[in-house]
């Protein structure tokens, strides 16, 4: 929700080396030393000695042919992970197709294969998204991007550019000089200061389009997707959920529809506000303690709850949408869950492949899945089960686990409907026993599969164990692959492993 906006050259793509080398190979007249200078420093003199036309060639060379040649600044890479956490981030540079003088070179593509070649965007895995990489002809047009943009905050090297933003915009120098602008020209600092401001930038933003003053008193969680806060309006306690990127649309979508249409049920949090332009929502806060272990009663009323929705399953049949009609990763028969493996299977593979010190046991335990694998597409083959969806069609919240259920007094609630939709009975069950934060015993299994047969009995004859072992397995690259960066960090690893030798290790001796 929170947009920031960085200048390209000479804020992200660092010169200074590229234009120090270059200038003492093509101007021999001046002495620049061994020592880097500034770019200013090194212009004034091309300048003084050879005129404008020579200065204003280098820069089309440094920007086009050679620009493979520069580098990033030291922590830009690491610290803009953090930052696209917390913000919707645009590169907005000046940056004109061809060079003024000097050869006929697109200094546009040029630039996006320098980012392409650091990993940035115009490549897998983007860090930013190409689609907010945005080039303009002239200085005007860059200020009128920002602002038609809405850009929050913007960090440029040019004192000139930031004097002509609007003065709602928080400006950041980036540079050694200090000015009437706060100056920084290290990104470990600048992600300091903006974090710092998050919270009073987002609260003006929010406070402005609700036309109504609050709080944020707490921020609960931050990721890829979304961001949660607790916030307080008139005094009361609400949650505000914004869905951070263009992928999260549908999930926003999702999500209100769900809320509205059960909005009379009292397990569900009520919906206060929703925004469709910036993407969020304002939900009544619920207190309540997070889920260790559950009961057979608590079991039962959770069971029920699922059963309670289905009466309007005839609207979400009725969407035209089918993106919106189905539940996100729906599955129509046993064969989708093979399907889905394999998708993530190969996610393993590549991000192993592309990091030489990954973790040896994750490579076992990837070859010994594998082989299950086709042992459990042979046996479920032979048993001849019934798991097609239009046998066992249900309405779903999707993601269906413990951490999107809050337990307040004697009473459940359930929160999260990003990917609700018509799905496969045997998904929801069995990703809800599969879950990872309770290990379920047999005889609470077994009690699962016959509450949910008292919906529909076909599914105690169509269920069998090694769905179970099947399902566990697509629970351990989910896991695995949880996070959004090329490597995979300890912690992710431990996880991923813990979970194999609980649920899935025994079944592949």
């Amino acid at each position: 929700m929170i947009k920031l906006g960085i200048d390209l050259d000479n804020t992200i793509i660092c010169y200074d080396n590229l234009i120090h080398d270059l200038a003492k190979k093509k101007f021999k007249k001046i002495n620049f030393g061994q020592k880097i200078k500034s770019k200013k420093f090194i212009k004034n003199k091309i300048i003084k000695f050879y005129g404008n036309d020579q200065w204003t060639k280098l820069q089309g060379i440094i920007y086009g042919k050679k620009i493979l040649h520069a580098k990033i600044f030291d922590g830009f890479k690491d610290e803009i992970l953090k930052l696209r956490e917390e913000f919707d981030i645009f590169i907005i540079s000046h940056k004109t197709k061809k060079a003024a003088i000097g050869k006929n070179i697109n200094l546009r593509t040029a630039a996006k294969k320098f980012l392409k070649k650091n990993d940035i965007s115009f490549c897998k895995n983007e860090i930013i998204d190409q689609n907010k990489i945005l080039f303009t002809e002239t200085k005007q047009e860059k200020i009128d991007i920002i602002k038609n943009k809405k850009i929050d905050i913007f960090v440029d090297d040019l004192d000139d550019i930031l004097k002509k933003i609007p003065k709602n915009i928080k400006k950041i120098h980036f540079s050694k000089k200090k000015n009437k602008f706060k100056n920084i020209y290290k990104w470990s600092e600048i992600t300091k200061e903006l974090l710092k401001k998050k919270k009073i930038l987002l609260r003006n933003k929010i406070k402005n389009i609700i036309n109504s003053d609050l709080i944020i008193t707490k921020k609960i969680s931050s990721g890829t997707n979304n961001e949660l806060y607790i916030i307080k309006i008139k005094k009361k306690k609400y949650v505000l959920k914004i869905y951070k990127n263009k992928k999260q649309d549908l999930s926003y979508l999702k999500e209100v529809k769900f809320l509205e249409k059960f909005k009379k049920l009292k397990e569900i949090p009520s919906l206060k506000i929703k925004n469709n332009h910036y993407k969020f929502v304002i939900i009544k806060f619920v207190p309540g303690k997070k889920i260790i272990k559950l009961k057979i009663k608590d079991i039962k009323k959770i069971i029920f709850f699922i059963k309670k929705i289905q009466y309007k399953i005839g609207h979400y049949r009725n969407i035209k949408d089918t993106k919106l009609r189905y539940a996100t990763d729906r599955i129509w028969n046993e064969n989708d869950i093979f399907v889905d493996i394999k998708k993530r299977i190969i996610k393993t593979n590549i991000r192993l492949n592309s990091n030489i010190n990954e973790d040896t046991l994750i490579t076992k335990i990837n070859t010994k899945i594998k082989h299950k694998l086709k042992q459990l597409r042979k046996k479920i083959s032979l048993l001849k089960l019934n798991l097609n969806q239009s046998n066992f069609e249900c309405l779903s919240p999707s993601d269906f686990n413990i951490r999107n259920i809050i337990r307040s007094s004697k009473n459940f609630y359930f929160i999260d409907f990003e990917y609700s939709g018509i799905d496969n009975y045997l998904k929801l069950i069995l990703d809800f026993i599969c879950q990872p934060d309770i290990k379920f015993k047999k005889n609470e299994v077994d009690f699962i599969i016959n509450e949910f047969s008292k919906i529909d009995y076909k599914i105690k004859y169509n269920f069998d164990k090694s769905l179970l072992i099947l399902n566990s397995i697509k629970w351990f690259y989910i896991i695995l692959n949880s996070n959004y960066y090329d490597k995979y960090d300890k912690s992710q690893i431990k996880k991923s492993i813990d979970y194999f030798n609980n649920r899935i290790s025994k079944e592949l001796d």
